[in-house]
């Protein structure tokens, strides 16, 4: 496969672009200035801001914002990704400290013929079902869902932006 194929219509918008100079949205703010303004409304204070400046600039580099709209754009996916891994880190946490000690055996038999993997899964099963009827593990888990939502909703409208730009010109 070459190197140097066409970009298909659903690549083609998405396509790295170079950054357009764009006038700056806050009168005497830098771009770097910006960034710690994100961090500092996505990032909780006991998060490392550093990584999520990593995590947007990785993003940046990526789908390359041509505009100050696509910058926005692509910083609310940032955004949606940093709280999905916050949430997933809870999930993970809550799943653990409702994890049973020993061999469940509501779950199935408690061993095949000593088979580690069944046994964890039981425990993992029986964690899971504590936390299904609580109303705090279902509340993680919609906003789970709709951070997804969001993340990819913006990721279309990026596309359709990208299309609807390509097209005017």
């Amino acid at each position: 496969m070459s190197g140097n194929r066409e970009k298909t219509e659903i690549e083609a918008p998405l396509a790295v672009r170079t950054p357009a100079r764009t006038p700056q949205v806050l009168k005497g703010v830098t771009p770097e200035q910006s960034e710690g303004m994100l961090a500092r409304a996505i990032v909780l204070d006991n998060e490392r801001s550093e990584n999520f400046t990593v995590l947007t600039k990785d993003y940046s580099e990526a789908l390359g914002a041509a505009s100050e709209m696509e910058r926005g754009m692509i910083e609310e996916m940032a955004a949606a990704n940093w709280r999905m891994r916050r949430w997933w880190a809870l999930e993970t946490r809550m799943l653990n400290a409702e994890m049973p000690d020993d061999q469940v055996s509501d779950f199935g038999p408690q061993s095949f013929d000593g088979d580690v993997y069944v046994e964890e899964m039981n425990r993992q099963a029986a964690s899971f079902s504590k936390l299904a009827v609580r109303a705090d593990y279902n509340l993680l888990l919609r906003q789970q869902v709709s951070l997804q939502r969001s993340f990819h909703q913006t990721l279309r409208a990026l596309y359709q932006f990208r299309k609807w730009a390509g097209a005017k010109s």
